[in-house]
């Protein structure tokens, strides 16, 4: 049985002549290509892409497409250009869908979402089917459970169908009986699912929440033996209690703060990344709340009728769920201002000697061993986390240190070697200073290096 298909006839009311030759059946190791039309059957597991001319002006048949190229690892988010491919290939989609009811756009709308509800009502369903069977899954059938999840996660990008997949009761019947499955694809795919369906979505937060979802993620980031399945769990966790004060206070209270330290200090995979990917989801947490005091502060000198007591009170019940997370206490012991500070040390150390020796020759290559992204990354975790470090962090030398090679490395860069919209000076320079400005750290003495 193939699904994902939705045929727009042409003007006539016939399917396209040449629809049979525009079709590629695709190899069972080979990737989608993002914004693909993918037909899938599910009896045989076997998938096909349309190679017709898009932006053809003749309606084609149209199909979901399946790779969201999402980002396992990326506190939440996809790149710009994958996000944008996506959503070209919805819009390509709406636009088809659109030709069924002439100029009125809410009906065409309206058929758009119901459309894709079915299809994905459809998935469930089918996918309910497979995995019913107490028996093991054989190779094929495993493969075709990570398609038809593959799927889901594309489609509930799109609020609306988010909301229909948790109120048909998508997280309990698929996504948590699937991050338990044996199969680390099957597991690694659900938690992008789950990321996705609960980005930017409260419904499907609180949903995620009541169904024990943040305690089954953090077993998985704690325990799992695969590292794409603890990538790909730290992507949905980051989703899930974003902005979602409540979770955080259930990820504090089941040791998530701990579990985050220790896969930060393990040796899996690509360190680096996995260090950058935790410290940015460390710190939109810490950013959330002084957001929610200076809301509060905001509302509270604002002396127009503007402000209703109900968006007050809101404010102030917000900034009272921040604070009852204890979340800077929980990082103090976590000693998180700690690996922050290590971090931009071990950035330096293994390349000291060459980037000293380019200061000195003012001969600075921008490649010279400094992962400028890591170095953007942890000194604006220092901002944010400044109220915090101060204690820990003035009196460290170490970290001043680095702080003035930082500054006079990226001075020197920014006079030579200036970068993309002058990235160096515009960007980092102004980190470095307002780092050291807050641990006062005084870095602008000219000290012979």
């Amino acid at each position: 049985m193939e699904i994902f298909l939705t045929t727009v006839t042409s003007s006539d009311g016939k399917p396209e002549e040449n629809e049979q030759e525009e079709w590629r059946t695709l190899r069972k190791d080979e990737s989608v290509p993002v914004g693909s039309h993918v037909r899938i059957d599910l009896t045989t597991g076997h998938r096909a892409i349309n190679n017709a001319n898009r932006n053809t002006h003749k309606p084609k048949t149209s199909l979901v497409p399946v790779e969201s190229g999402t980002d396992p690892t990326g506190g939440g988010s996809e790149s710009d250009s994958n996000r944008r491919s996506q959503n070209e290939g919805v819009d390509d989609i709406r636009q088809r869908l659109n030709k069924i009811h002439g100029d009125d756009p809410k009906s065409a709308n309206d058929m758009a979402v119901r459309t894709d509800i079915e299809v994905m009502n459809r998935i469930v369903e089918k996918y309910l089917e497979l995995t019913k069977t107490t028996s093991p899954l054989s190779e094929d059938d495993e493969e075709q459970q990570v398609v038809m999840l593959k799927s889901l996660e594309y489609l509930v990008h799109q609020i609306d169908n988010a909301y229909e997949f948790v109120k048909n009761d998508g997280l309990k019947s698929v996504v948590l009986p699937s991050l338990n499955s044996t199969q680390a694809k099957v597991r690694s795919t659900s938690a992008r699912l789950l990321g996705s369906a609960t980005q930017s979505n409260i419904g499907a937060q609180i949903a995620a929440l009541e169904a024990g979802a943040v305690g089954t993620l953090l077993r998985l980031i704690a325990l799992d033996a695969d590292l794409s399945v603890r990538t790909s769990s730290l992507f949905a966790l980051s989703c899930l209690v974003r902005r979602f004060p409540v979770a955080q206070k259930k990820l504090v209270d089941e040791g998530g703060l701990t579990v985050l330290k220790n896969f930060y200090n393990s040796e899996a995979g690509d360190k680096l990344n996995i260090r950058v990917k935790i410290i940015t989801f460390i710190q939109d947490l810490i950013v959330e709340k002084q957001d929610a005091e200076k809301t509060l502060l905001s509302l509270s000198k604002d002396d127009s009728r503007n402000t209703s007591s109900a968006s007050f009170d809101e404010a102030k019940e917000r900034l009272r769920q921040y604070n009852l997370l204890g979340l800077e206490v929980k990082l103090q012991e976590q000693q998180w201002c700690r690996q922050l500070s290590t971090l931009l040390v071990q950035q330096l150390s293994q390349h000291l000697d060459k980037i000293l020796a380019t200061i000195k020759t003012h001969q600075v290559n921008s490649e010279a061993g400094v992962d400028h992204d890591v170095v953007e990354k942890a000194l604006s975790a220092l901002i944010a986390s400044s109220s915090l470090c101060l204690n820990d962090l003035e009196n460290d030398t170490e970290l001043r240190t680095v702080l003035k090679i930082l500054y006079n490395y990226y001075s020197e860069l920014a006079r030579t070697d200036p970068g993309d919209d002058d990235y160096f000076a515009t960007v980092v320079i102004p980190l470095v200073e307002e780092v050291s400005n807050k641990l006062n750290m005084k870095i602008h003495q000219h000290d012979e290096l």
